[in-house]
């Protein structure tokens, strides 16, 4: 039973009883079983707190501070838990539907056969929580943390897992059910081939190629067919997905946007990231991500762009140190930099590396020239040299 002084502090408002537990860090704060459905605890500090069987039902604990407390048994339904600190609290058995908790602190938590249908643990912290035999069907668990989670026995039917970070998570038993992995990585969980699945699921391509060696039992219980993964590694590489990536200065944003769609007018499926392209820094990045990734980069030669020296010098580095690579491994030169020009700056141009890029042959999408030449040679110079990536086939 909740103790009657404490419950007379924390009803007077969250100032006075913050202030008098600041005041009395030594007390053992027992709200159990108290009946605090509705109340305003926002930014209440509840932490070491016993709150088992506590109805919280509706309550309003954004920003509170729950660390370390017991809330097992207690009722949470439609209560918001925003930015909420649960680290290392006890919430076994809780009723938690239709709870608002997110980004809320879970990390260490004790979630074993808690209700979270309905939940919204959107980009929460759960890690090392102990979500076994919990209900989390239909719960929003989108861009949630959950490494070394314990999902034994759990019931995810109806969940969305988009952009969750599943490092060594425990599947063991997990019920699934029309639950959504998209962005995700699989890769390490643990048991996934025990699932049990009792409803088609849905796992996009970016989980897939990003989840190398996955269990082919637990592809087939999630409905894909058994052809397509055999298939499915044929399909991981960036060569494949995309032969070349666009790289461009942001002030050429409406230009590079009309070529991206051209060249996927004509069946090239090249990369433009444009969520990186903002003053500044969309050079840099972009490229180096080019660089490393894609088969080639086409390289949109402006004032704008190659005025960029301190960029331009430093990156150009890095393609040809990557096309010397390929001389030493295949004893031919492979072109990589596909540089094209959208004005005449680049003929003039005075950069460090200003002949090596005029030694390839430069094409011309300058406002007087013809695009669609243009763009055709474009898109036979993508295919040049690519390596075959088609894969096998018994027929």
């Amino acid at each position: 039973m909740a103790n009657t002084e404490h419950l007379e502090i924390l009803k007077a408002g969250v100032d006075m009883w913050n202030k008098w537990r600041n005041n009395n860090k030594n007390a053992n704060i027992d709200l159990s079983e108290a009946d605090l459905s509705g109340t305003i605890l926002h930014r209440a500090n509840l932490t070491k707190s016993n709150l088992s069987d506590t109805n919280l039902n509706g309550a309003l604990l954004s920003m509170a501070d729950l660390s370390h407390s017991c809330l097992n048994g207690s009722n949470l339904s439609d209560s918001s838990l925003l930015d909420a600190n649960l680290f290392g609290a006890n919430l076994s058995r809780a009723q938690m539907g239709s709870a608002t908790l997110v980004r809320a602190d879970l990390t260490d938590t004790n979630l074993t056969d808690s209700y979270l249908t309905l939940a919204d643990l959107s980009n929460a912290i759960l890690c090392r929580a102990d979500l076994s035999r919990s209900d989390l069907q239909a719960a929003r668990l989108s861009g949630a943390n959950l490494t070394d989670a314990i999902l034994s026995e759990a019931n995810l039917s109806g969940a969305c897992l988009t952009g969750t970070k599943l490092e060594n998570a425990n599947f063991r038993g997990t019920l699934l059910d029309q639950t959504i992995f998209g962005l995700t990585n699989l890769e390490t969980c643990q048991a996934l081939d025990t699932v049990e699945v009792i409803g088609a699921c849905i796992i996009d391509f970016q989980t897939l190629r990003a989840s190398k060696n996955l269990p082919k039992s637990f592809l087939l219980k999630l409905g894909l067919p058994e052809h397509y993964i055999d298939y499915l590694p044929d399909f991981y590489g960036h060569s494949f997905l995309f032969p070349a990536f666009l790289s461009h200065s942001w002030k050429n944003k409406t230009f590079v946007r009309n070529l991206y769609e051209a060249l996927i007018g004509k069946g090239v499926n090249v990369f433009l990231d444009e969520m990186k392209m903002k003053p500044g820094d969309d050079l840099f990045e972009s490229i180096t991500k080019g660089i490393q990734d894609y088969d080639k980069m086409i390289l949109v030669c402006s004032k704008e762009s190659l005025t960029e020296s301190w960029w331009v010098d430093r990156e150009l580095d890095r393609v040809f140190a990557k096309e010397r690579e390929l001389f030493k491994k295949h004893g031919k030169r492979i072109n990589l930099l596909i540089p094209i020009t959208v004005d005449d700056y680049i003929f003039e141009w005075k950069g460090a590396k200003a002949e090596e890029v005029r030694r390839y042959i430069i094409g011309d999408f300058r406002p007087e020239a013809d695009f669609e030449k243009s763009l055709n040679d474009l898109v036979h110079a993508l295919h040049v040299e690519r390596p075959d990536v088609k894969p096998p086939s018994n027929y």
